[in-house]
């Protein structure tokens, strides 16, 4: 096996997430649960930055972003994540400063995705409050006035709102995934062009197979793209038979 370095206190961790100081209750799919990642997680729980820094942007908050993820890539971490979408306002600048790979939100997906489907038709962006998510989110994640995006917040639904938006500490799943599955078929009603769905908010891959069920497009979330991440940095060892014989 050949000799192992130290020089630091813990050891195995692959994924970092900068997450956000709260009571909010989380489930598995929730990047906020740990069983969501597996083994080999790390937090970074981040009491200095609001969401209102991520809404309207803060260079304090970014400085204190780019601390927290140099934290986690000082603990040994692969690939370093956050615990909300519009974490993208941020995406060059915490980037830059590491040396392993930045997933700040799953609308870096937004782009290929609409490559993949030719340029054609349209992708649906399932975002917390559809008047939150502005210009200063999508450029940084590279969505220009060339990929038509069609946008739904769920910040009329009762069980988001009063969980995530307004704090409430108990959460029913049933009713989240049932009021997150109507906006997605509200949306496949609203434009029949759709051919996909981005679910934005860190929240919401939860129910990312029954918005599959329910719209039959394909439906991309946070932990697709960190997948992507975690095969590049560790790729599988094939094995084969070299023996004709």
């Amino acid at each position: 096996m050949g000799r192992v370095s130290g020089g630091r206190a813990t050891y195995g961790h692959l994924v970092g997430v900068l997450v956000f100081a709260g009571g909010a209750p989380r489930i598995p799919g929730d990047l906020g649960h740990a069983a969501t990642l597996g083994s080999g997680v790390l937090y970074e729980v981040l009491d200095d930055v609001s969401f209102r820094d991520l809404v309207d942007g803060s260079g304090a908050a970014c400085d204190a972003l780019v601390a927290g993820a140099l934290r986690l890539q000082s603990a040994g971490v692969e690939v370093i994540t956050g615990d909300c979408g519009l974490l993208a306002r941020y995406q060059r600048e915490i980037g830059a400063a590491l040396d392993v790979p930045f997933v700040s939100s799953s609308l870096l997906l937004v782009p290929l995705v609409w490559r993949l489907q030719g340029c054609t038709g349209a992708v649906g962006v399932i975002t917390g409050h559809s008047g939150m998510l502005a210009a200063g989110h999508l450029v940084p994640a590279g969505i220009g006035d060339d990929i038509d995006v069609h946008v739904a917040g769920l910040q009329e639904t009762p069980e988001f709102r009063e969980v995530v938006m307004n704090g409430r500490s108990t959460l029913d799943p049933d009713a989240m995934r049932d009021q997150v599955v109507d906006v997605a078929r509200a949306m496949v009603v609203e434009r029949p062009d759709l051919r996909s769905i981005v679910l934005e908010c860190t929240n919401l891959p939860s129910y990312t197979r029954d918005v599959r069920r329910a719209v039959q497009l394909p439906v991309y979330d946070v932990l697709a793209l960190v997948d992507v991440v975690r095969h590049a940095t560790h790729p599988p060892a094939w094995t084969w038979n070299n023996d004709p014989g």
